[in-house]
């Protein structure tokens, strides 16, 4: 019996001890964040993240950010998201039409609905840059955000009057590519409810919504809980805290608030397909999407994991610029991408430019190229010169660090309210890139290519210019060409190598023997005593 007590005493000891290393582990092996961001979330849920930064001198970045977008529109308010958001450009409380008009005009930029704010599926952005030489324009721009998130004057009588604005917008005012999108959404979000609430809405709500649907989408989401108030720039950091909580705490949240649902997009094992033209467009594209549950970097060692995405997508662009090179390359260019449309949902593409009488051959060599990777993956050679390539990108941000400007520091902290993503320091970056990308695996690579071009969530599409060549392609061509080719073998990648020195014989030593001035251009030309030329020209380029 004691033998059995004692024995249970050193496993609870071990078990203990093995916790409690774990737990330091952990701790030491989390993501840092910013020391120098001050973050804090308000009593009434508000967040708010600032950061003083030097660069542009006397100027700051602020940001107001809303968890809400167009997937949360009821169904007799769709579009009434977008609207709102260029509602609150006709006046708050304290403000006016006229006079928010001339303040915005006063902080020296341009201003107005789609240029200092914007709309999507689960978000909604206003942007200010104001001056902070001058405390009362800095106090004001923030007043401003408070005015926009809980003091919007929403009459009916400007409500009328933007009506007919939004409608032209969604008539034709945004463009080909947007008009196209718009096409596209619905596809690649089948089966869910991003793909009945486009941001642009629908045009006969917009026509003839009462203003009171636009008030309860106002009442309903903009609201602290679901708010982030964001400051980058020329500031004191714990004055600027003061300042926020002095406007932004004190508004409470609805005594029944809504219930925020969290949506979610279907897979499917089926590849979908859609041609999508517009006669505005002026290019023709071949499309590869693949839709990836997004996975948090929490720990050190998840940055393997981005590190090894972004290797996949240097080397891949790598093989397509070689192919657009070649005399008879299939594609006018190629690359590869990540993105995201909605919060839940990560999209890995695929791109080719293609003339428009070969969209289907540019989609035949696109799909090919992709076959190829995922049957043979990269070569040695190739994770070589990616490492170099992104060490020397990470190496040269990390030595810009003192003169990134604010409005490159924001996007970071938006993406940590909606997303809850970490924002390391470009400091921590740069020393777990210099620690993990050397131990970045062939192995590793490969599994982030299952995932990056996994046959299942797979989304074809092609956009272009409204044309007989390109109106006449069926979905059942492409589907076509895409058995084809997975059904076909691929052969493996040869890398280009280069045998001997660039030049065969290198030339005699010269020296300058011309100079002379290219008129206009701030090149000059020298030209050498053993006949070689010279073209220099001076930057200040860091």
């Amino acid at each position: 019996m004691k033998f059995k007590y004692h024995r249970l005493v050193f496993i609870s000891v071990f078990l203990f001890v093995l916790t409690a290393l774990l737990s330091a582990r952990a701790q030491s092996d989390v993501i840092v964040n910013d020391p120098e961001v001050r973050a804090g979330v308000l009593p009434n849920g508000l967040h708010y993240y600032v950061r003083s930064n030097p660069k542009p001198a006397d100027r700051a970045e602020l940001r107001l950010v809303i968890r809400a977008g167009s997937v949360l529109e009821d169904e007799d308010q769709r579009g009434l998201a977008h609207f709102l958001e260029h509602m609150l450009f006709n006046g708050t409380e304290s403000y006016p039409a006229n006079e928010l008009i001339d303040i915005l005009e006063s902080f020296g930029m341009e201003f107005g609905p789609d240029i200092n704010a914007y709309t999507s599926f689960d978000q909604t952005v206003f942007q200010l840059t104001v001056s902070t030489d001058d405390e009362g324009q800095f106090a004001l721009g923030l007043d401003v955000l408070e005015e926009w998130a809980f003091k919007a004057a929403l009459t009916e009588e400007e409500f009328e009057k933007e009506r007919g604005v939004v409608l032209e917008e969604w008539r034709g005012g945004r463009g080909a590519d947007a008009r196209m999108m718009d096409q596209e959404f619905p596809v690649l979000f089948a089966g869910s409810r991003y793909a009945e609430r486009l941001p642009i809405g629908d045009t006969d709500i917009i026509q003839h919504a009462p203003v009171e649907a636009l008030r309860r989408f106002y009442r309903d989401w903009y609201r602290p809980d679901l708010m982030a108030v964001i400051a980058v720039g020329d500031i004191n950091s714990d004055e600027t805290v003061e300042m926020i909580r002095e406007r932004f705490g004190g508004h409470p949240n609805p005594q029944n608030p809504r219930e925020r649902t969290e949506y979610s997009i279907p897979g499917h094992d089926d590849t979908l397909v859609k041609v999508v033209t517009d006669p505005e467009a002026t290019q023709t594209s071949a499309l590869i999407y693949t839709k990836y549950e997004p996975q948090k970097s929490v720990y050190r060692e998840d940055i393997k994991r981005d590190l090894a995405e972004q290797l996949f997508s240097v080397m891949f662009n790598q093989r397509m610029s070689e192919i657009a090179r070649r005399e008879d390359a299939p594609f006018l260019y190629g690359y590869g991408f990540t993105t995201s449309y909605t919060d839940k949902t990560s999209l890995s593409g695929l791109a080719a430019g293609v003339s428009e009488d070969s969209v289907l051959s540019g989609m035949e060599a696109l799909i090919s190229e992709a076959e190829r990777v995922q049957t043979y993956g990269f070569l040695a050679s190739e994770l070589e010169r990616a490492k170099r390539d992104v060490y020397s990108s990470f190496e040269n941000y990390w030595k810009q660090r003192y003169d990134l400007e604010s409005s490159t520091l924001v996007q970071p902290l938006i993406n940590a309210f909606l997303k809850d993503d970490k924002y390391p320091s470009i400091d921590w970056q740069w020393d777990a890139v210099q620690e993990l990308l050397p131990e970045v695996t062939m192995e590793e690579v490969a599994e982030v290519t299952d995932q990056l071009l996994s046959d299942k969530n797979r989304v074809i599409l092609v956009d272009g210019p409204s044309v007989p060549a390109i109106d006449s392609i069926t979905e059942d061509q492409i589907l076509r060409v895409l058995n084809r080719v997975e059904s076909s073998p691929v052969a493996q990648w040869e890398d280009m190598e280069i045998s001997g020195p660039l030049v065969a014989v290198p030339p005699e030593p010269g020296t300058v023997v011309a100079e002379e001035a290219i008129p206009g251009t701030g090149v000059d030309r020298w030209t050498l005593s053993n006949g070689a030329v010279v073209l220099l020209k001076k930057t200040d380029f860091k």
